[in-house]
């Protein structure tokens, strides 16, 4: 899979239609047994930005205790630093440098009897493709609103090592991304601020949004959904989708909770309400509630979402299909589809349309006559109907 990521990476990048039309040579590829040790990284310069993977094999090379620490050395600095285990062994990042030079990966093995694999690339500078470090606010990663950000959080623990308290494993600073833009203006923007996940595995994603005024950090409400406010007991605060209304020229940031091994931040920009064209109103109120039903199966109350993934999700909310989040959404866009206007939000109208096509379970004792029942909160005759 990284590599592969590699070579998507690349094609974002530089615009290129075909997935595999360029692999380029590594600068450092190495193969060999587990071992404490350091590797050069020589020729590293701002006009680049780099991946690295390191990964170790088989699975079984991992007793219960056995760790491997890897480090990305700039300087004297560690720009990264993740401890690999049996529930986590391998690590891929895109770093980049503030000064041209060399880097060092520092590996410290305890207990692996494995082979590793380690691969180092050079690639195009690109502001649509995530390159840390950028887990501080100050160290944010400059982006153009209306375009998509590919991005790896690799660098955060996919399982959390034993004996990781829930505490640590939510406050991890590497669980979050920071990006920054300016905006101009001179007439105000309505934009939606989400994140794309490839692989929804009910841990909460979050996005923020901040404005860097008189020398300060504030996070930034204008145009925030009235409804973004955690709903009953959710595992974390946050929405995966939020939007905001920008009136003031100036500095924003932006920051994103995820520990997934890939995700995508898409920034979708439209004439803020009130609309003297419906098109136009149609059109943004559509790409809304499509986003906001998905936003909110992400973050499903009543212990619908998980902290980390060792925790188990409650059978009942994962088949929930809301009393308006799900059906409400797919009327809006099947109705606008009937009238000529395309679907934008794909994989949010992809995810609620098999959330409501998987919640109806057989009901046991009366297959023959294929009676079905049914997981919701309110409006069950309504919704049942139109499933």
């Amino acid at each position: 899979m990284p590599k592969i990521w590699d070579k998507v990476l690349l094609t974002v990048s530089l615009g290129i239609p075909c997935l595999f039309a360029i692999s380029l040579p590594p600068i450092v590829s190495r193969l060999g047994p587990v071992r404490t040790g350091t590797f050069a990284v020589p020729g590293l310069n701002r006009q680049h930005q780099y991946s690295l993977l390191y990964s170790v094999a088989p699975l079984m090379a991992f007793s219960s205790g056995a760790r491997v620490t890897v480090e990305i050395v700039v300087g004297k600095s560690i720009v990264l630093r993740k401890t690999l285990h049996a529930g986590d062994p391998d690590l891929y990042t895109q770093f980049r440098v503030s000064h041209p030079g060399s880097a060092t990966v520092r590996v410290t093995n305890s207990g692996v009897t494995g082979t590793f694999t380690l691969e180092v690339n050079r690639w195009p500078l690109s502001r649509i493709v995530r390159s840390g470090p950028g887990h501080r606010w100050q160290d944010a990663q400059e982006i153009d609103l209306g375009n998509t950000i590919f991005a790896s959080g690799d660098d955060s623990p996919y399982i959390p090592l034993p004996g990781t308290s829930r505490l640590a494993t939510e406050e991890d600073p590497n669980r979050t991304d920071w990006y920054w833009f300016k905006f101009s203006g001179p007439t105000p923007r309505l934009v939606f601020f989400q994140i794309d996940l490839t692989d929804w595995d009910q841990i909460p994603a979050n996005v923020i949004v901040y404005r860097y005024d008189h020398g300060k950090l504030r996070e930034y409400y204008d145009g925030e959904d009235p409804v973004t406010l955690p709903h009953e007991v959710q595992a974390l605060p946050g929405n995966k989708f939020t939007p905001r209304i920008l009136k003031t020229p100036g500095t924003y940031y932006i920051a994103v909770r995820s520990s997934h091994p890939e995700y995508r931040l898409r920034t979708r920009v439209y004439d803020p309400p009130p609309y003297s064209d419906p098109h136009a109103a149609v059109r943004t109120g559509v790409d809304y509630i499509l986003a906001a039903g998905d936003s909110w199966h992400a973050n499903t109350p009543r212990r619908g979402g998980i902290l980390d993934r060792i925790s188990s999700v409650h059978q009942e909310t994962s088949l929930c299909v809301a009393c308006h989040t799900t059906h409400f959404p797919l009327r809006a866009q099947l109705y606008a589809t009937r009238n000529g206007y395309p679907v934008i939000e794909r994989q949010q109208l992809q995810f609620l349309t098999e959330r409501f096509y998987n919640n109806p379970r057989p009901f046991y004792g009366f297959e023959k006559e294929g009676a079905l029942w049914a997981r919701m909160i309110s409006a069950p005759a309504n919704v049942l109907g139109r499933m």
